[in-house]
């Protein structure tokens, strides 16, 4: 194995470093929760806080003030998807993170009536969080619905003196309302002119560092998203001069960087708690509607089995900037126990690319990203599998194409067995100190998968060794697991395909589309 290097090129740590802090995250969560920290970010694993405690803060937002980063999210310790808080974290090395307080709770006054609607109970989602210049205020921004349903698609405004004091609700409410009218109603308007404005569900709030211009993007219907400027207090939008972005093509969970002089946007398709493949597009100017690029692929088919929520800045020593893509590993079975995925991003002109990693370092010294520097050994290697459907061979399961260019159905890319069990090996070429296996699953929209499995391995293509026992896997769209030992061969063996949403077997969803060994 190689050593790890600063993100994209400098190397940082020994061979031996390195295959210690790969074997990190395998006793993350129990020295963590005995120590109440973390000494790597754990991608896609439980994250304990400084006093031991599972970091409740879903669908976050991130502010760097005042010599630290602050994460502010949903709390969902309670496993539902009502509002309990917006709880607020903070860090100094983007690693071990200090809770600092809820800044909403449902007994907060306003938070949970607007309009016709006085219920005790609702609902507030994806939190952000940015500070006024000019008034000196914190402003907090959310996603608001009732308790019953997403058909208020509100935003609610609060407002503090300080980042960790007491809020206070400015507002709640649609865009436009009371002057648009639009197709779906809004049940807590008070009015009978069906002027509702615009729903706002999934957003994001982006403050541009160079002009402090501030914009919200949310999603405004089930088709289509809406770009707004922020007034000048950061506590309104200034509907009348918005428009609308990605007309139709449904979708959400957007994340706004600017990044070298252009604005980068992430979002997710419509899946509802389930992955799905990022997109992102760019322009120079976000004032005018018709200057988006086209939407392309970022990661793989179901973003590591992640949803975009935030693109975090961080600038180096050097004055170099990188880039830190966030995102949510929804379970909604136990949503206080959903996860976080954050990857580097790497910029080349105009183009981004994400790749995996199952844990990073960060060096707030040099402001540095260091990830294990690892060699993709497996793609386009000569592959032996079980009968595959001839538009859909074993060679596309290592063709480095791991992204889905369709927004719903099924993938675009993928080796298809013609059953289940099923195998699939793929040959190295020549003996290699294995680190990891990344499984980009087949995954088609509204019924997604999970396959049990193993991994296993052979120098000479004849005696085999198992490497990783899935047997028990439940876990859709992705995954990784851990090698060691020197080897040629690598073989995987499918038992099962599950379908996640019922529990039936589901053979005709079976289906690779990347196997990446790394090593």
């Amino acid at each position: 194995m190689e050593p790890m290097k600063a993100h994209p090129v400098r190397r940082a740590l020994t061979a031996a470093v390195a295959a210690a802090l790969l074997g990190t995250l395998l006793i993350a969560g129990q020295a963590a929760a005995a120590e109440g920290a973390s000494d790597a970010v754990p991608v896609g694993e439980t994250w304990y806080d400084t006093d031991g405690n599972a970091i409740q803060a879903h669908g976050g937002g991130f502010l760097e003030y005042d010599g630290w980063y602050y994460w502010v999210g949903e709390n969902k310790r309670h496993d539902s998807a009502l509002f309990l808080a917006v709880s607020l974290y903070r860090s100094q090395d983007l690693k071990q993170w200090e809770f600092v307080g809820d800044l909403l709770t449902a007994d907060t006054p306003g938070v949970c009536t607007t309009g016709t609607y006085a219920g005790t109970a609702c609902k507030i989602e994806r939190p952000k969080l940015v500070r006024n210049e000019a008034t000196g205020k914190f402003v907090l921004w959310g996603h608001w619905e009732t308790a019953d349903s997403y058909a208020a698609s509100h935003l609610i405004v609060a407002t503090s003196d300080t980042i960790d004091g007491e809020y206070a609700v400015e507002r709640n409410f649609r865009p436009g309302a009371g002057e648009v009218a639009t197709e779906h109603a809004d049940p807590t308007y008070p009015g009978t002119d069906g002027k509702w404005g615009y729903g706002s569900r999934d957003f994001t709030v982006f403050q541009d560092p160079d002009t402090g211009d501030a914009y919200l993007v949310s999603s405004q219907d089930h088709l289509s998203m809406r770009v707004y400027p922020l007034t000048a207090d950061y506590t309104d939008v200034d509907w009348a001069n918005s428009y609308p972005l990605f007309e139709n093509r449904r979708r959400e969970a957007p994340a706004l960087a600017k990044i070298d002089g252009r604005y980068v946007i992430i979002t997710s398709a419509q899946s509802g708690w389930y992955p799905n493949q990022a997109m992102y597009a760019t322009t120079s100017d976000i004032a005018d509607p018709a200057g988006w690029s086209q939407l392309a692929p970022v990661g793989n088919n179901t973003a590591y089995y992640s949803q975009p929520t935030n693109i975090m800045t961080l600038q180096g020593a050097d004055g170099n900037p990188q880039y830190l893509y966030m995102g949510d590993r929804w379970n909604p079975g136990a949503l206080g126990s959903s996860t976080y995925v954050w990857l580097p991003l790497t910029v080349d002109g105009a183009d981004l690319s994400m790749d995996f990693h199952p844990e990073w370092d960060f060096d707030p010294a040099t402001g540095s990203i260091v990830v294990p520097d690892l060699a993709l050994v497996s793609e386009g290697r000569p592959v032996e599998a079980t009968l595959a459907d001839a538009a859909y061979p074993p060679s596309a399961a290592n063709d480095g194409i791991a992204y889905n260019l369709n927004t719903s159905g099924d993938n675009t890319n993928y080796y298809k067995p013609a059953g289940v069990p099923f195998t699939w090996q793929v040959d190295l070429g020549r003996t290699r100190d294995l680190s990891r296996i990344d499984l980009s699953w087949r995954s088609y929209n509204g019924s997604e998968t999970y396959s049990a499995y193993t991994v296993s391995a052979s120098r000479d293509g004849r005696t085999w060794t198992r490497l990783a026992d899935r047997s028990a896997n439940t876990t859709v769209g992705f995954t990784t697991d851990a090698l060691s030992g020197r080897y040629r061969h690598v073989r995987i063996e499918v038992t099962s395909v599950v379908n996640d949403h019922n529990g039936n077997a589901a053979s005709w969803a079976a289906g690779l589309v990347e196997a990446q060994v790394w090593a």
